[in-house]
């Protein structure tokens, strides 16, 4: 082979390599996406768009406004779209639609007259309040290649609780120009009465290929065989909680914390994670133990080089992890954490098969 042609080679693999990376964080179907439940801050919009109530056809009650600018394309189920349009009913479309009255989703056939699109407690919604305290904004912030576009409902309710009863929920759709899509949600006064009771939320391709949750806790299952009609009108989710589909590339310096049980009985299998960094991809990692808290050997045994170890002990032991970001290159070392042999009679009458018991 000539030796000249060499360079071009590698630009071409290189090339091909970064287009198949790009595209894995792409997925073909709504089913495909993974899904993480978490806690995240939320924080009101400041300075974005405000979307007067009168913009939306025929009303703020089952009203819609479309072609509202993503600011980026992006990219759900190999369509790529640069506007969305916002519904009152608790649902954001793709693209520019004219689909308004839509709810409730009895069954997935409804994704087949509205979607694609994201469910945010889709279902009888307004923010026609007698206080006028329902307001919609949107923004794009951030740089390219990490933009994000926040569609905002602040101060919403039900429609059974619009006759003058305070809003119960502010929710924010969120899209990462990466690929990413997750929900937020903030509980407003008392948190009731809330969404309608069959209020749905995930997202939707078809009436064939979506995800919904089970339930508005803190970790429940998104299922793309059984369309959920969530009963959450007593349980809205809990201020702050985070449901995302979907996987965020890092880009600079990964700053993640250890946390596992602080004690745990001797010879017990137990586990340490990066907390958080499961909703994160391109991180590698090396795991490290300590018997004294300052000499540090590298860990070798499950999971060293994941975000969650698993390890068993006899002697208090001290964990960290050094943790790098493909894409900045930036290099990261956590916080040690400490884990102590719990006291004996905690632990002395486990068997065997007993699972890891901890004192506190």
């Amino acid at each position: 082979m000539d030796r000249k042609a060499l360079p071009l080679i590698v630009v071409l693999f290189a090339t091909m390599l970064l287009q198949n990376i790009k595209a894995g964080a792409q997925y073909a179907t709504a089913a495909a996406y993974p899904f993480y439940a978490s806690n995240q801050p939320f924080n009101y919009l400041s300075g974005g768009t405000v979307i007067p109530s009168s913009s939306f056809f025929p009303s703020y009650d089952d009203g819609y406004v479309s072609n509202i600018p993503i600011g980026f394309p992006f990219t759900f189920c190999g369509t790529t779209y640069t506007t969305v349009t916002a519904e009152t009913n608790g649902f954001m479309q793709f693209g520019n639609s004219t689909v308004y009255y839509y709810y409730p989703p009895y069954s997935s056939s409804y994704i087949g007259y509205a979607g694609p699109l994201v469910m945010c407690g889709w279902g009888d919604q307004n923010g026609n309040l007698s206080s006028g305290s329902g307001t919609v904004t949107y923004a794009t912030t951030g740089a390219a290649p990490n933009r994000v576009f926040t569609l905002e409902f602040k101060n919403w309710a039900g429609t059974y609780s619009s006759g003058g009863s305070p809003a119960s929920i502010s929710y924010q759709y969120k899209l990462y120009e990466q690929g990413p899509i997750e929900l937020t949600f903030k509980r407003e006064g008392s948190g009731t009465p809330g969404f309608p009771s069959n209020a749905t939320i995930g997202i939707g391709h078809t009436s064939t290929d979506y995800q919904t949750l089970s339930n508005t806790s803190a970790s429940p299952v998104s299922s793309s065989t059984t369309f959920n009609l969530t009963g959450i009108q007593n349980t809205l989710p809990a201020t702050n909680q985070s449901y995302m589909w979907g996987v965020i590339p890092c880009q600079d310096t990964p700053k993640y914390d250890a946390k596992g049980p602080q004690h745990v009985c001797p010879g017990r299998p137990f586990t340490v994670n990066a907390e958080g960094a499961s909703l994160i991809s391109g991180l590698s990692f090396q795991w490290q133990y300590s018997h004294n808290g300052t000499t540090w050997s590298n860990y070798t045994g499950t999971g060293y080089n994941t975000s969650t170890i698993k390890d068993s002990i006899t002697q208090k032991t001290w964990y960290r992890f050094t943790v790098t970001c493909a894409n900045s290159g930036i290099t990261y070392t956590s916080k040690p954490w400490e884990v102590d042999i719990s006291a004996f009679y905690y632990c002395y009458c486990l068997s065997n098969a007993t699972s890891t018991v901890t004192s506190g």
